[in-house]
């Protein structure tokens, strides 16, 4: 028998860059080493002032060369959503470069999941890096898997009712 167990977490939003240049602005003003970052890959992400202090914190996903979606956290601004603030951050540091930043608000949903046998729910309705997150990062015996996973709105309902 399958059981699962997630949540959502919420106030996560989504914003995409898309373009020519995208990867290496990326991998100039953040933490990631975009240089190695193929489609499907995924990052915990950090976008910092000249002296180190923390103004964005994101997840990033490559889905195809040239475009990227990050799921900005909450909490860096009392006044603007996380995509709202994630793109005017991204936004003051972006001049020439041959890619858009586009605000996607709650267009995705991010999950935490575990359990037993949830590998194919989990596959049909979001993407994800299998070579990262099909791991059991607790070691919980009773899951094969542990896991964080990202959702098109428009899916979230048909993919909570199949866990």
């Amino acid at each position: 028998m399958n059981k699962h167990v997630f949540y959502e977490m919420k106030d996560w939003r989504a914003v995409t860059l898309n373009g020519p240049d995208a990867l290496d602005f990326l991998h100039r003003m953040t933490t990631v080493n975009f240089k190695n970052f193929p489609p499907g890959s995924f990052s915990d992400c950090t976008f910092l002032t000249a002296t180190g202090k923390l103004v964005a914190y994101f997840k990033i996903i490559a889905k195809e060369p040239g475009q990227y979606l990050a799921l900005a956290a909450p909490g860096f601004s009392n006044v603007l959503s996380a995509d709202k603030y994630l793109f005017e951050t991204l936004e003051k540091f972006h001049f020439m470069e041959k890619f858009t930043i586009t605000p996607l608000g709650d267009a995705y949903s991010y999950f935490r999941v575990a359990g037993t046998g949830t590998l194919p729910v989990i596959s049909d309705f979001s993407f994800y890096p299998e070579n990262l997150w099909t791991k059991n990062f607790w070691g919980a015996p009773h899951f094969d898997f542990d896991s964080c996973v990202v959702v098109e709105k428009n899916k979230v309902e048909d993919f909570k009712a199949k866990l």
